[in-house]
């Protein structure tokens, strides 16, 4: 029953139940759990959400709740189950208590308080309550560029029903970090595997949370890996025509998701130019091990559009990056996105006025569990103070082989948005250029006006690091031209960090802490907040 209901083969209260009863009668008029979790928390789901003539789904999407509206999807939520128990792929809430039914969510202007969704585990959530959702989207901001972006799905039989899913999810969460409608970004679908599959074309759905749901619904259907087939039907179903939604004045993007290599490169790598030869950005995002570089470089046409997850439960490493470039290649900027999420403040001990700036270490040594717990203790000791324009201002580098802003000064104004800012950066799993993180500070003016620096506001530079620098001449010169300019380094290391190097780094001795482990890394957080402080 639930294989089928997400497949998509047949309608739930009539084909899929055939057989056993009167679906509608004999299993919602018993009172039985069709709407799984729901109808154990006591909402009345049965009376309220089912009509007696269609699907709890249909009428929680439909908005047409009753009286059980704020419980229902509040409840739904709280169990962590989506309708049938968990089993079907989508609908966990849609709905939330401080929006109206049918709203476009994220189509309106961005602004405090805003709700943003979550595809997590094969549901969509209000992403504030969903478990681990500080990893997963929302992004820290929405693109509002005018694209037409299709995205090209691997179903294939080496992927797996349960990677297939968190596929679909970073899919989703792409999705939603754009601002959807006609003259904004569109988004279609391809699904492949021995055969291709258009799952939707760019104008069937023009609000964000319709197209996740669309997203999450790709059928899975574990054949062989027939990239070329998939490519050359964008070309074949003219996916990019006015008649399917595509527009002259909207920049064609094509994502390519998979975990493999294609059976048939060559003709792969020849659909690819032909959508490349016709103005398409392709976009290549290689899964596992089981991908060829080369191949996913053929089909983007350079490295650059090339991004790679080392498995499925680390897409979302690439989400942000992914979503970055998408955008850029819209023609658009990133406007920010204000995420309030619940979360117990620790009165602050320190009421300085500085403007700091963490440089996080995100190198193939350090692994992602033991990532985790370093945004986990950057958040601890943001934790300690007052943040605001007028009190202390948080700034973000993350580095490997490369250098990227995670966030400028100005962009997180209470510690709930400064938190999930945090505690969402990317990790790379590549080399140590240090001198690469240290230097963007300046390139891209970190501590000037325009990200929100104050000219009376002591500037500070928090690195963490576990490991020595791959250029150490030029990560020290890329210190000492920080600290020529008043800015204070401090130098936190971990595990195999080089206490010389990290003494020349610092502004002094006292400005060197250490931690064995990175389980440690609380035991020398009084002091980085001492130091900071001071």
């Amino acid at each position: 029953f639930v294989k089928d209901v997400i497949g998509g083969a047949g309608n739930a209260l009539n084909e899929v139940a055939t057989g056993t009863g009167n679906f509608v009668k004999d299993v919602v008029g018993s009172g039985t759990n069709v709407v799984g979790k729901v109808v154990e928390t006591g909402v009345g789901a049965v009376d309220k959400v089912v009509s007696g003539t269609g699907t709890a789904v249909g009428q929680i999407l439909e908005g047409n709740l009753g009286g059980a509206l704020g419980t229902v999807a509040g409840t739904v939520l709280d169990t962590g189950f989506g309708i049938l128990g968990g089993g079907v792929d989508i609908f966990g809430n849609i709905v939330s208590d401080t929006l109206t039914i049918g709203k476009n969510v994220l189509g309106s202007v961005v602004d405090t308080g805003v709700v943003l969704f979550c595809a997590v585990g094969g549901l969509i959530v209000d992403c504030r309550k969903a478990p681990g959702s500080v990893s997963v989207a929302p992004l820290p901001f929405q693109c509002r560029g005018k694209s037409d972006v299709i995205i090209v799905i691997d179903a294939s039989g080496s992927v797996g029903s349960l990677n297939f899913k968190k596929q679909l999810s970073f899919a989703a969460n792409l999705a939603g970090a754009f601002l959807i409608g006609p003259n904004n970004a569109r988004f279609g679908v391809v699904g492949f595997s021995t055969n291709y599959q258009k799952w939707f074309n760019l104008n069937q759905y023009n609000a964000p949370v319709e197209v996740m749901q669309a997203i999450l619904r790709t059928p899975y259907s574990a054949g062989v890996t027939a990239t070329d087939k998939a490519l050359n039907s964008i070309i074949d179903n003219k996916m990019f025509d006015a008649a399917n939604g595509g527009r002259p004045d909207a920049k064609d993007i094509v994502i390519v998701l998979t975990d493999g290599q294609s059976d048939k490169p060559s003709a792969t790598q020849t659909a690819a130019n032909k959508l490349r030869s016709r103005g398409a950005i392709i976009f290549s995002v290689g899964i596992g091990l089981g991908n060829n570089k080369g191949e996913l470089v053929s089909i983007a046409g350079n490295e650059e559009n090339v991004f790679n997850a080392d498995d499925f439960d680390l897409l979302n490493n690439v989400l942000y990056q992914l979503a970055q470039r998408t955008c850029a290649a819209s023609g658009s900027e990133e406007k920010p996105v204000v995420v309030e999420p619940p979360i117990e403040v620790v009165p602050p001990e320190c009421q300085a006025q500085a403007d700091v700036i963490y440089v996080v270490d995100a190198s193939g040594s350090i692994g992602p569990k033991n990532y985790k717990k370093v945004q986990q203790f950057t958040v601890d000791i943001a934790k300690s103070f007052r943040i605001g324009k007028n009190e202390v201002q948080f700034g973000s580098v993350i580095f490997s082989s490369v250098a990227q802003k995670w966030f400028d000064l100005k962009d997180n104004r209470n510690i709930a948005q400064l938190r999930r800012a945090l505690l969402s950066g990317p990790y790379f799993n590549s080399t140590t250029r240090t001198d690469k993180a240290l230097d963007l500070i300046r390139s891209e003016n970190m501590f000037g006006r325009s990200a929100g620096g104050r000219d009376a506001a002591q500037k500070i530079v928090i690195l963490l690091t576990d490991g020595a620098s791959d250029d150490k001449k030029k990560t020290l010169a890329a210190a000492n031209k920080l600290k020529n300019n008043d800015v204070n380094i401090i130098a936190v290391g971990v595990g195999n960090a080089e206490l010389a190097e990290l003494r020349a780094v610092a502004s002094s001795n006292d400005d060197v802490l250490f931690a064995n482990t990175f389980d440690a890394l609380d035991k020398v957080k009084d002091q980085v907040i001492e130091r900071t402080c001071e």
